[in-house]
């Protein structure tokens, strides 16, 4: 018997945020730096705003290449929606994170080794509204704790 689970994401500014806070992390550090020892460290700034700015809009805005809107699992395969329209057969990584009201997932595609894909679902909380449908991030989220099941070869 499977249970299919269809998750759906939305733009969310809170998703985009959090995802862009190692960015803006760096950015402070580099201004801080700059400031404290050498000012030539300013121009670090602008890749660093960059690319903070890119993952609020791939995570957030659900802009972009490799945004991804959606997630899609049954019994032993999880396969992603992303925003051009493409569907792709996805592993997640160890590296992922699951919390009561936050997945950080780290999604690798099954068919190749190359790139990575990242995408942070939120529950509802106190401090953001959520991206995702409740009912279908909790089946989610314990659809990635009790794990996938072991083919054998």
């Amino acid at each position: 018997m499977s249970s299919r689970i269809e998750l759906s994401l939305s733009p969310s500014p809170a998703a985009g945020v959090l995802s862009s806070l190692p960015w803006l992390a760096l950015a402070a550090f580099t201004a801080v730096a700059a400031l404290d020892t050498s000012l030539w460290l300013l121009p670090l700034l602008v890749p660093e705003a960059i690319l903070a700015f890119r993952q609020f809009r791939r995570c957030g805005l659900l802009q972009g290449p490799g945004a991804v809107v959606g997630l899609h699992a049954d019994a032993d395969n999880l396969t992603c929606q992303l925003a051009d329209g493409q569907s792709r057969a996805v592993k997640v990584c160890g590296t992922s994170s699951l919390g009561a009201n936050i997945l950080a997932l780290k999604l690798r595609q099954s068919d190749t080794r190359s790139g990575s894909m990242f995408v942070l679902i939120l529950g509802n909380s106190a401090l953001y509204s959520a991206n995702a449908p409740e009912a279908g991030f909790r089946r989610l989220r314990m659809w990635l704790r009790a794990g996938q099941p072991v083919k054998a070869p």
